[in-house]
């Protein structure tokens, strides 16, 4: 059990650190304009877009940019 915990782990973390671009989520509050760079992503581009969309939420619209 203990072999599959880290064979998981070590393909998540391969998944996330075999990218070639970095990328940054910016959200912005439509209700009060208030502009927050969420995270930066180290992953490949459908990835970041994913993980930048799930940072959306009701009155938050996020945005994902090529650092």
């Amino acid at each position: 059990m203990k072999s599959l915990k880290l064979i998981g782990l070590l393909a998540f973390v391969s998944i996330f650190t075999a990218c070639d671009k970095e990328y940054i989520c910016t959200c912005t509050d439509d209700q009060t304009g208030e502009v927050t760079n969420i995270s930066n992503y180290d992953l490949s581009q459908s990835n970041a877009e994913s993980a930048c969309s799930n940072a959306e939420s009701a009155g938050v619209t996020c945005i994902l940019e090529q650092n």
